[in-house]
């Protein structure tokens, strides 16, 4: 019976989803019906992902039979509705073999993986399932191999975006991977000519705000109807802004960077976080806040004594609200920024890059990113992370990359940060140009050297 229920729940809610997304939205609050709503999350089902394979790797230990490991990690994605099975006893043998590997350098193990992988046929599974084959090879530190299923993933998705049997959830998958790609121009005109997906207004609004600022088009058409950005567009407009990561680093840009009208830092808790005469610079304009440290600047606020501060942009609207509402500094600033996710391929954006959207919105005159070079540098610059978080090891740091990489796709974040750095609407300094310039690829590699092995 509930099951019935459950079925005809979702029906609605699909029906709901087309001609009333404020409808979907109402009734998902309501309590009774929330329980009908829950949906996991990929990341936590790559938990059970990464606890199948522990298993498996103990079983493999212990000298069970390759057959019963094989037989436990494909019921764990059928489960999920994905067929790993359809990728071949070869391929996940070669899986067990790389992923319980100890050598991040041992390139020996890796090899017959990437070659096992660089056989599949992207036509074996659709989009979503690659996507979970993918998560599964990041969570155990595998970036290398997963490069290449990534791949399969995009090509079966615009491969289905041109089928006569595309339903609208391939549609909007498919045009959010044309844009992964760099082919802005095609996706604009999917998102134009499509009836289909007109009734989906906050994913066709998401992607042409996207395409607008990776195509660096007028951006005279903005509206500014969020709290806080009228006042945010004047005191944008027409600077230079730094962006400032948080990595360590031996580069000394201090100088330049205090040199910039405005200094964008991330997460900037307390001051001085991140702040040197040499390496960092000493000027702070504006910090925006993740959702974690959002959170823990919200429960920690009658701390907060940040003079050097002008505007702290969050990315939850609530966060934004409830800080504005305490008053907590006179001389500090708030608002929110519009996320862009559902335009995303996989995953969502990371600091960086939905720092660098939101401010193009703004007409700045110039953009710089100094100090990052998209985790390759595992180790943050002092006080970062509040001791709270518990990350002071670098083997913390390493299994929270790999986790954190199932939501936020390192591929996605190079992507986007890669299309605008060539169409020259962003600079770096000469760190964040050498990770521009190697490709996706050979970042991907570069994560595997650092992070693979230790997971």
């Amino acid at each position: 019976m509930v099951k019935i229920y459950t079925k005809h729940f979702k029906l609605l809610m699909d029906i709901c989803t087309l001609y009333s997304p404020d409808l979907t939205r109402f009734l998902k609050k309501i309590p009774i019906l929330k329980r009908f709503c829950k949906k996991k999350k990929l990341i936590q089902i790559s938990d059970d992902y990464y606890t199948t394979f522990k298993k498996a790797h103990e079983y493999k230990d212990n000298g069970i039979n390759a057959r019963h490991l094989l037989k436990l990690i494909n019921y764990r994605f059928k489960k999920n509705r994905v067929r790993s099975y359809l990728l071949g006893n070869e391929w996940w043998r070669s899986f067990l073999e790389a992923s319980s590997c100890k050598d991040e350098g041992d390139n020996f193990t890796l090899s017959p993986l990437i070659e096992n992988t660089r056989k599949l046929d992207y036509n074996l599974l659709e989009a979503h399932e690659w996507l979970h084959i993918y998560a599964s090879l990041m969570r155990v530190g595998l970036f290398y191999p997963a490069y290449y299923i990534r791949e399969l993933a995009v090509k079966k998705a615009i491969d289905k975006l041109y089928s006569e049997e595309a339903s609208v959830s391939d549609i909007k998958m498919g045009i959010s991977a044309i844009i992964d790609t760099g082919d802005i121009e095609t996706a604009r005109k999917w998102i134009h000519d499509n009836q289909q997906i007109q009734y989906f207004e906050n994913f066709t609004s998401n992607c042409s705000f996207l395409i607008k600022i990776l195509s660096n088009q007028d951006k005279s058409e903005f509206y500014y109807n969020n709290p806080g950005d009228n006042e945010y567009f004047n005191f944008i407009n027409n600077k230079q802004v730094a962006i400032v990561g948080p990595a360590q680093s031996d580069i000394k840009n201090a100088p330049e960077i205090d040199s910039f009208d405005r200094v964008v830092r991330f997460n900037y808790w307390k001051s001085g976080v991140g702040c040197d005469s040499v390496y960092k610079g000493n000027k702070t304009n504006i910090s925006y806040f993740n959702l974690e440290q959002g959170k823990y600047l919200l429960n920690k606020c009658n701390l907060i004594n940040l003079k050097e501060l002008e505007w702290f942009v969050f990315k939850s609207r609530e966060h934004a609200h409830f800080f504005s509402q305490k008053q907590i500094s006179d001389n500090v600033k708030c608002r929110f920024f519009k996320q862009v996710n559902n335009a995303i391929f996989n995953g969502t954006l990371n600091a960086i890059p939905n720092a660098i959207i939101d401010l193009l919105k703004f007409h700045p005159k110039k953009i710089k990113v100094f100090n990052a070079d998209l985790m390759l540098t595992v180790k943050r610059v002092k006080d970062y992370n509040p001791q709270e978080f518990n990350l002071n090891s670098k083997i913390e740091m390493i299994e929270r990359f790999c986790r954190a990489s199932i939501s936020h796709d390192p591929v996605a974040q190079y992507n986007v940060l890669n299309i605008l750095w060539k169409q020259k609407l962003i600079e770096g300094d000469t760190r964040f140009n050498e990770v521009m310039q190697i490709g996706a690829k050979d970042y991907m590699k570069q994560l595997q050297n650092i992070y693979g092995g230790y997971v």
